[in-house]
């Protein structure tokens, strides 16, 4: 997007809701790049001010979004627009009642152990290229940390090998929902995977500094996966190990934290051990 340069009221108030809601202890990082998308929108426009025309188009340039995250967005330029309020009386704020409607909660898909085991192998079938020389590795660790510790996908690719103690098989997991860090022990079997993952991952050619992360490619050269890389990755293994439900749906990444609470993957699969929490 082009954007044409131009002074307007939200230059000002962004950056006064962004301080004043981080002063408050928030990152909103997230709300940082909505409002920025919106400002860059409104500036292409004849008007000088958010309004609701504006605020109508601007949201029909990601109608193709789903549901959730249009109506997230739309929330967050309402709370900008309500602070804002507080000093110009006459300032638009976007009405909710025209903003879109949720849709009905989406059940998770229940990945069985067996289902798990079938994705093992067939991570363990990849080809490595030389934009992912560690990729059969990379997703066999990410499959057992996903399923084993119940990570969310963000967490698992935010872990530098300072976050990692293979030895005792203990993950940290800094500042993920909610600002909140938390220790994360695994099983014996799991901290075996871990181990055999580590001594690949300290080959000689991969950035092994403390602050690395701990799934790695080389891909634009060296620096670890990206969270649209890791879903594309485990989606393509749902394919190819024909995970799906008995109503024949496919589940998401983050469904992999849903499943049954002994976590264990058939012992053909796993090296002769079986993956337990």
């Amino acid at each position: 997007m082009t954007e044409i340069s131009s002074s307007t009221p939200l230059e000002r108030w962004i950056p006064a809701w962004l301080a004043h809601q981080r002063a408050l202890g928030r990152d909103y990082a997230g709300a940082q790049w909505v409002l920025e998308h919106m400002r860059r929108f409104i500036a292409q426009r004849p008007a000088v001010d958010l309004d609701q025309m504006g605020f109508d188009l601007w949201c029909d340039s990601f109608r193709q979004l789903s549901a959730t995250t249009r109506r997230h967005r739309q929330l967050i330029v309402r709370k900008f627009c309500a602070y804002r309020r507080r000093t110009e009386p006459t300032c638009f704020v976007p009405d909710p009642l025209y903003f879109v409607a949720l849709r009905p909660y989406r059940r998770p898909v229940i990945v069985e152990p067996e289902q798990i085991a079938r994705m093992l192998v067939a991570a363990d079938e990849l080809v490595p290229t030389n934009n992912s020389p560690l990729l059969p590795a990379v997703m066999r660790m990410a499959i057992v940390l996903l399923y084993t510790a119940g990570l969310r996908r963000g967490e698992l690719v935010r872990l530098t090998l300072d976050d990692v103690e293979p030895r005792t098989g203990l993950l940290r997991i800094r500042a993920s929902k909610f600002h909140k860090s938390r220790l994360v022990p695994l099983s014996p079997d799991a901290s075996n995977e871990l181990r055999a993952y580590w001594r690949k991952r300290f080959g000689p050619i991969f950035n092994t500094g403390p602050h690395s992360t701990l799934l790695f490619n080389t891909r634009g050269g060296q620096h670890g996966y990206t969270g649209a890389g890791i879903r594309q990755g485990i989606e393509r293994l749902f394919l190819a190990a024909k995970v799906v439900d008995s109503e024949d749906r496919r589940p998401r990444v983050h469904d992999m934290r849903h499943n049954s609470e002994a976590r264990i993957i058939p012992s053909a699969a796993s090296n002769g051990a079986a993956l337990r929490r």
